[in-house]
């Protein structure tokens, strides 16, 4: 049996300054992702970030 990975998936907001949080932790990410939401996947190591698409952020087609 292979081990698989076990993370947490969140999808925080990023803010007017830039960062965003992450259970009870601040990030900063770049300044294009302002306003938008991201996707954070968290494991053993630093919370890897994925910018969502404008239509999964608003919920249009």
């Amino acid at each position: 049996m292979e081990p698989f990975k076990t993370v947490r998936l969140s999808t925080p907001r990023v803010d007017r300054y830039s960062q965003m949080c992450v259970r009870m932790n601040r990030y900063s990410v770049p300044v294009r992702l302002i306003g938008r939401t991201v996707r954070v996947s968290q494991g053993e190591t630093s919370p890897r970030v994925t910018p969502r698409p404008a239509s999964a952020a608003t919920g249009t087609p």
